[in-house]
């Protein structure tokens, strides 16, 4: 280090014989990972005004020389003077290795100033990311939990050039390929966990791990999603990394735990009923219905205590109210006829796509006709299921 300074100084003095330049000098230090800073560009700037100049450090810069940047002041927009005090960094390269901290440098009116070492910064090296649900099998896949959240995990191990308790913040991002990690959350698609568990007893001093965990609701978007993990330490320099899981599909109802078509006289219909449908997974659906009395296939719908009412007789709108009071003829022409096997209606039910009100919700509506031999109390089973549309 001696004798590049030496080196240094007998060039400058040299110099100003031939320009009127007025040189700022510095070193940059190798990074604490070996990284040299050799190539990598110094900002010299005026805090008061703001002007800023550029030059590159080591052999392919001015100075010629390793860790070595020489810039001239006087090319500033607003030439230098005597007295002005100006900062200097290293520009962000976006590898991490980024200047601890800014120098300053007072011009003063000899013809160089010499500036003090820059140090430069040793990003943390973030690995081993993982993002899964408390299911180990399959890996990189999320089951989703009907109509409730789901608990997923985002870790990582960090390595740095500093004791591990210097990390004072990690986050999670967790979101899909329809969104980006700076988005607002949204839980059809992003994520955020701000205050993740950072372990720094884990392995060596150097090393931590990171404990991310959220609540991912029910309707989340089956897609490719993203974990991404952020670590920040006490000198608020961060490291990122991220890996890849997908949310599977969820189909999932619910509907009215019971329906009560109270009473009627025999060869009439019942008032019209309705059974609300919510969708309780997170892709569109169509609905199959099917119904039995007391065993599937039974071709009843209802098992009453003088006879049955066959599955025919229940009917059903998937889109339509027809209140009042109607005929037979009329219902046949309004509704469709319950059958022992399921058959799909086409429903078109998005998923859920508020966060605040449930708006995932559809009715249907339905009648029983009660032929003239059935009589006293029925009771029998409407079977609901769910497909992708």
């Amino acid at each position: 280090m001696e004798n590049k300074t030496l080196f240094l100084l007998i060039l400058l003095l040299t110099f100003p014989l031939t320009s009127a330049a007025h040189w700022i000098v510095g070193y940059v230090e190798d990074a604490l990972d070996s990284t040299s800073p050799n190539g990598r560009t110094i900002k010299l700037y005026n805090s008061t005004n703001l002007e800023e100049i550029f030059t590159i450090v080591g052999p392919s810069g001015p100075s010629g020389v390793s860790n070595i940047y020489m810039i001239d002041c006087e090319m500033l927009p607003t030439p230098c003077i005597v007295g002005n005090i100006l900062n200097i960094t290293l520009v962000d390269d976006g590898t991490g290795h980024e200047a601890t901290a800014e120098v300053q440098v007072t011009v003063t009116g000899a013809g160089y100033d010499m500036a003090p070492n820059i140090s430069m910064n040793s990003p943390l090296i973030i690995s081993d990311i993982e993002v899964d649900d408390i299911y180990p099998s399959p890996e990189d896949e999320i089951d989703l939990t009907p109509n409730a959240t789901t608990q997923i995990f985002c870790t990582a191990i960090t390595t740095g050039y500093e004791p591990s308790t210097s990390l004072t913040n990690a986050t999670a991002t967790f979101y899909a390929s329809t969104s980006n990690p700076t988005d607002p959350d949204d839980n059809n698609d992003h994520y955020t966990n701000s205050s993740c568990e950072i372990n720094t007893s884990y392995g060596t001093i150097m090393e931590a791990q990171i404990n991310c965990s959220l609540q991912i609701q029910y309707y989340a978007n089956s897609d490719n999603w993203q974990c991404q993990i952020n670590v920040t330490d006490n000198k608020s320099y961060s490291t990122t990394g991220a890996n890849q899981t997908f949310v599977n599909t969820l189909l999932a109802i619910g509907t009215n735990s019971t329906l009560d078509f109270g009473e009627v006289n025999a060869s009439e219909l019942t008032s019209e009923k309705i059974i609300e449908i919510t969708n309780y997974g997170n892709v569109k659906i169509n609905i199959s219905l099917s119904g039995y009395g007391e065993t599937q296939g039974d071709e009843d719908s209802m098992i009453c205590t003088n006879n049955n009412i066959s599955v025919e007789h229940t009917k059903y709108n998937m889109t339509e109210s027809n209140p009042g009071s109607i005929t037979l003829a009329q219902a046949e022409a309004l509704y469709t006829n319950l059958t022992s096997s399921p058959i799909t209606e086409k429903f078109n039910m998005n998923s859920r796509q508020n966060d605040i009100v449930n708006e995932a919700k559809n009715n249907t509506y339905w009648r029983v006709y009660v032929p003239q031999e059935v009589a006293f109390s029925c009771q029998g089973h409407i079977v609901l299921g769910a497909s992708v549309t």
